[in-house]
């Protein structure tokens, strides 16, 4: 099938787009995912672009598995480029280029929703004196709204942050126990 079949006006432009960085906002069920898959038939079919030279990242792994499903569908199994979501994006970044990093603990090692409840949660709140795990816990929301929003890039975020304690103990647990927060990777990779 031609990578323009069925397509409309504007999505025949957006998946012809190339040069420049671009982006595709509309809303559900305006067909972002059929236009991201045209836009790598076009670029595999009428650009002779390798799949290997094409990456494509998603904010969900649904949204993922469903454009690698669709892409694959389209251009056949052997020439689906790599699709990931963000998160694991900047872990497979951060992965490539561990060795120059000294902002995150090696090996990279990233804890999981067990480790993250059962033990990191449970070890700050004792060692800052929370009375609940909930208030733990919406720090850690805090402090990943505040990777997210790059506020913890601003010079006094560490004194404006609701509690600077937890903090230091956060760093001070992360650095004896080696791990790495799933929150943080996108920010990591950014700086």
């Amino acid at each position: 099938m031609p990578w323009d079949d069925d397509l409309l006006d504007a999505q025949r432009k957006a998946a012809a787009h190339t040069g420049s960085p671009a982006r595709l906002l509309a809303g559900p069920g305006t067909g972002k995912t059929l236009t991201l898959t045209r836009h790598v038939c076009f670029l595999l079919d009428e650009k002779s672009i390798s799949p290997d030279k094409i990456q494509i990242v998603t904010f969900t792994r649904a949204a993922a598995q469903e454009l690698r499903a669709r892409i694959t569908n389209a251009v056949g199994a052997g020439r689906t480029p790599r699709i990931s979501t963000l998160h694991a994006f900047a872990l497979r970044q951060l992965m490539d280029n561990e060795a120059g990093l000294t902002s995150l603990p090696s090996p990279l090692r990233i804890a999981d929703d067990w480790e993250e409840r059962s033990i990191i949660l449970e070890d700050l709140k004792s060692q800052i004196n929370l009375p609940r795990i909930q208030d733990t816990q919406e720090l850690l929301n805090q402090m990943s709204a505040d990777w997210q929003s790059l506020t913890a890039d601003e010079s006094d975020w560490g004194r404006r942050f609701p509690n600077p304690r937890f903090l230091g103990a956060w760093q001070e647990h992360r650095d004896i126990y080696g791990y790495t927060l799933r929150a943080e990777l996108v920010y990591r990779f950014k700086k």
